[in-house]
């Protein structure tokens, strides 16, 4: 960025037109650009529901698509496809769109655009925008309703009408700012190459994450095996099973001294985490979890709240490198004669699933699974019986897993970039030869 186009951009951040610009309700814009309301330029139409839908429900190949929210790709750009379809009959009673139009939700995702790449037509959910190829180039007119200007305008508009989602007549009023078609190329171009960086790194990511799932369960032998599928070379010795007991012991130290203030908890995605960092505020009291265990860096958690990420709970390790306070109602141990590392990564594959299907319940509440101390401390570990074979073992997914990470801040860099481009870019304070 040269001299000429930071003052620029400093003189507009103050609320000051340079040379080439105007004022506008929009804020200040390039003198060539124009502002105008959505709805003086292009069509914007709600959907309509034939009903009752079931009744126009179709598996005939002369049926028209019937697209739902859910056939949005979260995240993604097109509309490719639908998993129903309708009798034409129930066309009249709906709404027809084409390939090339805007759909936005008007309740969930709350405005964010969809282009279609099929015919169909739309329940009330959505609305659609056509007719604007005239004044807009199409991936243009695509980051412009992406864009924080737009979505800053949905939030006031819909704030001051009292709606708690977007309709036909609030979508109308959003005022875009359109530049010359050649430059609005420039602009789409430069944005789609970052989108496309965005996704090659969003793959990248998605393949190690795959890779990683592979090797926890090629790495661990599978049930009745006494060796896993991949080993590293030099180790020949059959792997053992020894009790949860018989490494580990219950950390049963209360925090009755106050000899910690900070209190952790166990999240199936983030591990273990400070409960500040979890929910940005502290959830338990500090005056009253004298009654919590006291939590030594590397000693494992086992949290019974079950989920998606964890159908019977996590078990995770505390990395963090300080002790805090954990509540009672989760199982705190300590081990030995293992390595760390390995029994951390034990833990993230469904060996150890079974032993608790077996031997616990979901109880009174769906959301906890029930077990008893006594009996999670049988669980059956399967381990290496070379302590330098679990240590590779364990640095082997620790440095997968750094990997993945450094992709990810790779990726939200990128990301940023995006931001802060689209940003610039499409308030003109950053202009393109067109």
């Amino acid at each position: 960025m040269n001299n000429e186009t930071r003052k620029r951009i400093e003189s507009i951040n103050n609320g000051i037109a340079p040379a080439g610009y105007k004022k506008t309700k929009v804020g200040i814009v390039p003198e060539e650009w124009e502002t105008i309301r959505l709805g003086n330029i292009c069509e914007i139409n709600r959907g309509g529901s034939p009903r009752p839908i079931e009744q126009y429900l179709t598996t005939d190949s002369n049926g028209i698509n019937w697209i739902k929210i859910g056939d949005a790709e979260v995240g993604g750009k097109y509309i490719t496809s639908t998993k129903e379809k309708i009798k034409p009959t129930g066309e009249k009673k709906s709404r027809k769109v084409y390939s090339g139009d805007f759909l936005l939700s008007n309740s969930m995702s709350y405005g964010r655009p969809y282009i279609l790449q099929i015919d169909g037509c739309i329940h009330d959910g959505w609305l659609v925008i056509s007719k604007y190829q005239h004044r807009f180039i199409l991936d243009y007119f695509y980051y412009t309703l992406c864009s924080t200007q737009v979505q800053k305008q949905y939030d006031i508009l819909s704030a001051g009408s009292g709606v708690q989602n977007l309709n036909k007549e609030l979508v109308s009023q959003v005022i875009v700012m359109i530049p010359p078609l050649p430059e609005q190329q420039k602009i789409a171009e430069i944005l789609t190459a970052q989108d496309a960086v965005i996704a090659l790194m969003q793959k990248q990511i998605e393949l190690l994450q795959k890779q990683k799932k592979a090797f926890l369960q090629k790495m661990f032998p599978q049930k009745g095996c006494t060796v896993p599928e991949i080993r590293f070379a030099g180790f020949t010795d059959a792997w053992e099973q020894r009790k949860l007991s018989e490494i580990s012991e219950k950390v049963s130290k209360k925090n009755q001294d106050m000899v910690v203030d900070e209190v952790f908890t166990n999240s199936a995605e983030f591990g273990i985490i400070s409960q500040r960092d979890y929910f940005d505020k502290d959830i338990a009291n500090s005056e009253n979890i004298d009654g919590y265990y006291i939590v030594e860096p590397n000693d494992f958690v086992y949290n019974p709240r079950i989920s998606t990420l964890a159908p019977f709970g996590p078990v995770r390790r505390n990395k963090l490198d300080k002790s805090g306070a954990m509540s009672p109602l989760y199982y705190v141990f300590r081990t030995h004669d293992v390595d760390c590392g390995y029994l951390e990564y034990f833990f993230k594959t469904n060996r150890w699933h079974s032993f608790m299907h077996l031997n616990g319940n979901s109880g009174a509440r769906s959301d906890r699974f029930a077990i008893r101390d006594e009996v999670f401390r049988d669980m059956p570990i399967s381990m290496p019986q070379d302590i330098e074979e679990q240590k590779k073992v364990g640095d082997f997914f620790s440095t997968l897993e750094l990997t993945i990470t450094l992709h990810q801040r790779k990726l939200e860099i990128e990301q940023q970039k995006k931001k802060a481009l689209m940003q610039l870019l499409l308030s003109g304070k950053v202009r393109v030869e067109s």
